[in-house]
């Protein structure tokens, strides 16, 4: 009997099929400054400073309200908030190595190619207006009079946060020195500090 009582009480313990699609509902329903909120009540008040310090009154303003709702908020709702939140950060972390092509590579063999695919369409959308996708948007010729007088390994840093196809019809076009110099540093690229990346893109 006492067995029965143990099994019964394990099978009680997961949520309903109700209560996922209550979950999941909640969780689709969170915009991007809710999840934010979620993230820095996570990361603790150290850090959450610091990064409070670096935006403007009104954003502070947006945020501290939808941090003082947190409270209210599923925790399993939450988990999944700081799931995502992790694997854009793996993402990201991929995209500065390789660009988006090799960080979808890696992430279909790491999490499958549905979960991949969801992932990198966020990174994507979150960098759609950035430098480096208005430089995708000029033409190649004008792309690589610009970059022709560059740095090789800032060459590179370009082409891997294009498009693929761009990037070879870039390199394509770059003078023969250049296209050695900027294989080879592609092709041997180690993890790229972030702030290396945003003072590159603040000059595009």
């Amino acid at each position: 009997m006492g067995k029965d009582l143990f099994k019964n009480s394990n099978a009680s313990t997961g949520p309903s099929n109700e209560e996922k699609l209550k979950i999941t509902a909640e969780y689709d329903a969170l915009n991007g400054i809710q999840k934010a909120a979620i993230v820095l009540v996570s990361l603790g008040t150290s850090t959450s400073a610091q990064i409070f310090g670096k935006l403007t009154d009104s954003q502070i303003e947006v945020l501290s309200t939808e941090v003082a709702k947190t409270d209210n908020v599923n925790l399993a709702v939450k988990e999944m908030v700081l799931e995502e939140f992790n694997d854009l950060l793996m993402a990201q972390k991929f995209v500065s190595q390789g660009g988006i092509t090799f960080a979808e590579r890696v992430l279909v063999d790491a999490l499958g190619a549905e979960k991949a695919g969801n992932i990198i369409a966020r990174v994507k959308n979150s960098i759609q207006k950035t430098g480096f996708d208005l430089l995708g948007d000029i033409e190649t010729d004008q792309v690589v009079n610009i970059l022709q007088h560059e740095h090789p390994q800032t060459i590179a840093l370009l082409l891997a946060h294009l498009d693929p196809l761009k990037a070879a019809n870039i390199l394509s076009n770059l003078n023969q020195d250049n296209q050695i110099e900027v294989t080879i540093r592609l092709a041997t690229m180690g993890v790229i500090a972030p702030d290396v990346i945003d003072q590159l893109e603040s000059v595009l």
